[in-house]
């Protein structure tokens, strides 16, 4: 994909630098600008959920989040056209007016920029449009305090849209505070802890703690409001000592190049290729320009201690030698997370989000055990294996072979640490445990646990099933999507960014508390699934790791087990990824050959689950799970 000049080619270092890239983003859009300036509508276009003058919208208000970089230009034309199309959105009698609001409307969210640039900028503003221009601005934005709106990170944009009505407007202030009084009762029990919120009340119907409660949407507003409303000293003061919780450890969802881990839905159309899959119906061909908010600093004067700071290296190398290990596995309770950042790879564990709201792909989105800022994730195209792209999630399908039903949906998530003793020497690992009904109107459940072996064993992470159910065909547990190598009990892939695989364990556990050695192991096969192209995030033809299960007849049959005894089945994987980020390209070669060390020495695995539950894992040096003859990928 060729670069875009004064982005790509930018070195982001002082206010200038920025100041040129935010020009780089916008000045494309307009050809794409209606006649009066007030919508923008990029072609080819595509349909979203909400009506189109509204994704029009989302094309003019976006850009306004670099309304400072827009000011500073004030001699150029460009900030005249941008007024006049505030003039022109807002009139009622103007054929490009933005139109009226209802319940749950798309143009809350993008009042949310329009408020913005009032706060930042309202002398600009003010000074520019006439009487009649702001009063027609003020009653459009008043609109927002006579509607319904979702339960989530838009109630931040009614908060926001009242500040600028009362502050700038002259709004009715106790009208005002009413609404956001009421709001930010709400918002407050978002709150999570450690300066997370989740994006709704977590409860039945949604626990999402992702990027919009994140850095998006409500740490971002929370943000604004500390910068905007310094009157409102108490909650300004704990907004404050939350960002600063948030940003404490916030950096290792960020690899050492800056990658971020793709989780949740806020992908847009572009994020890597034209992706029709992965988008929601949220939306537009606009929504993209969200992307501006990163270009609010702008608002700092040219002079700010911010621009000449000395840029540190990524925080992971300040740790010191004797803690880093240990460290590269971070437990995050309030997202129900487990991030491992080490040199071979980084990625999160997941367990516990989820939504009954019908967001597209929402299983992949939100319900996969793994995400990775170098394998990217996948969506499903369809209902066929190959169709799902299972990476990274556990699918179940009963007799018939279809449809197959991937995780979703945990409950009863809880952490805990698992001894281990390995050639590296004793210790305590974290680890997150769920459970999944896969047919809620079948009595089968699946209990996984993920463990991550990061400094016992680079690249790996354990995962373990306990399935309680009655008939089930087959079991696919996937690895990260991405020539290779398939064996018996073990798959491994190579791409160009890094290389991923997974080896069944199942063999080697030794079952102990109560369970009787004659008890079925359920043993898998290597399979590799060639997934639907366009259905991951970032490569458009990927390859999956995958073990096969086949349980048909000795899943739950425990008649010989006493019912206080552990569970008579446990399935066991091992699962390997290693991303070229900080590896020469010597360690991701075309022969497997060279992975002796990471990938070859994997290990029996001894997990002693006894009658209380509890576990106990022990891995020792063995043969590898494969031959390791030198071979293409």
């Amino acid at each position: 994909m060729p670069g875009l000049p004064g982005f790509s080619d930018n070195p982001f270092r002082d206010r200038h630098d920025l100041l040129r890239a935010a020009t780089a983003i916008i000045k494309p859009l307009e050809q794409y600008r209606s006649k009066s300036k007030a919508r923008v509508k990029l072609y080819p276009s595509t349909a979203a959920g909400f009506d189109d003058v509204a994704a029009q919208l989302e094309g003019f208000a976006r850009p306004l989040w670099a309304i400072s970089g827009l000011v500073d230009k004030s001699t150029d034309p460009s900030l005249r056209s941008w007024l006049r199309g505030i003039e022109a959105g807002v009139d009622p009698e103007n054929p490009e007016y933005w139109g009226h609001l209802g319940s749950f409307d798309q143009r809350m969210v993008e009042m949310e920029s329009i408020a913005f640039a009032l706060l930042m900028e309202p002398q600009v503003i003010l000074s520019s449009l006439n009487s009649k221009s702001l009063e027609n601005l003020k009653q459009w934005l008043k609109q927002i305090n006579s509607f319904d709106m979702p339960q989530n990170n838009w109630r931040w944009f009614r908060v926001l849209v009242n500040l600028a009505l009362t502050k700038v407007l002259g709004s009715d202030e106790e009208k005002a505070r009413q609404a956001m009084d009421a709001d930010f009762e709400l918002l407050d029990q978002f709150y999570l802890g450690e300066g997370w919120s989740s994006d709704g009340v977590w409860g039945d119907d949604r626990k999402q703690a992702d990027y919009y409660s994140g850095s998006f949407a409500i740490q971002f507003a929370q943000l604004l409001y500390v910068r905007c409303a310094v009157d409102d000293e108490e909650r300004v003061a704990k907004y404050r000592q939350q960002a600063m919780d948030f940003a404490s450890e916030y950096w290792r969802y960020f690899d050492t190049n800056g990658a971020a881990i793709p989780f949740d839905g806020t992908m847009n159309i572009g994020y890597a290729y034209p992706n029709m899959y992965m988008s929601e119906d949220y939306n537009s061909r606009q929504s993209v320009y969200w992307c501006l908010k990163s270009f609010v600093v702008l608002g700092l004067p040219s002079d700010h201690p911010f621009w000449t700071v000395k840029e540190e290296p990524h925080p992971i190398y300040s740790l010191v030698p004797s803690a880093r290990h240990p460290d590269t596995a971070r437990v995050f309770p309030a997202p129900h997370q487990i991030v491992c950042h080490s040199e071979e790879h980084h990625y999160l564990l997941s367990a516990g989000q989820m939504t009954t709201k019908m967001f597209k792909a929402r299983e992949a989105k939100y319900g996969k055990f793994a995400y990775s800022s170098a394998f990217a994730y996948s969506v499903p195209t369809g209902l066929e294996l190959h169709q799902v792209a299972p990476d990274s999630t556990l699918a179940v399908t009963l007799d018939g072979g279809e449809p197959w039903r991937v995780r979703s949906q945990p409950v009863d998530v809880c952490f805990d640490t698992i001894p281990i003793h390995s050639a590296k020497g004793h210790g305590h690992l974290p680890s997150i445990t769920s459970t999944w009904r896969p047919v809620k109107n079948l009595d089968l459940t699946i209990q996984t646990t993920l463990v991550p072996l990061t400094y016992h064993y680079p690249g790996w992470h354990l995962r373990y099933h306990i399935p309680a159910i009655d008939r089930a065909k087959i079991k696919h547990d996937g690895q990260f999507a991405e020539g290779y190598v398939t064996e018996e009990s073990s798959v491994l892939v190579k791409s160009r960014g890094g290389v991923s695989g997974i080896v069944d364990l199942t063999p080697s556990i030794h079952l102990k508390g109560g369970l009787r050695r004659d008890e079925p192991k359920l043993g898998g096969r290597g399979y590799l699934i060639h997934a639907d192209p366009n259905t991951n995030l970032v490569a458009q033809k990927t390859l999956i790791p995958s073990i096969r299960y086949s349980g048909a007849g000795t899943m739950g049959n425990q008649s010989n087990v006493a019912s206080e005894a552990p569970p008579s089945a446990i399935v066991a994987t091992a699962v390997f990824g290693v991303s070229n980020v900080n590896q020469s390209m010597e360690y991701v070669p075309n022969d497997w050959y060279y992975f002796k060390d990471d990938w070859g020495s994997m290990t029996m695995l001894d997990i002693d689950v006894t009658a209380a539950g509890e576990t106990n894992i022990s891995i020792q040096q063995a043969t590898p799970p494969g031959t390791l003859e030198r071979g293409p990928l």
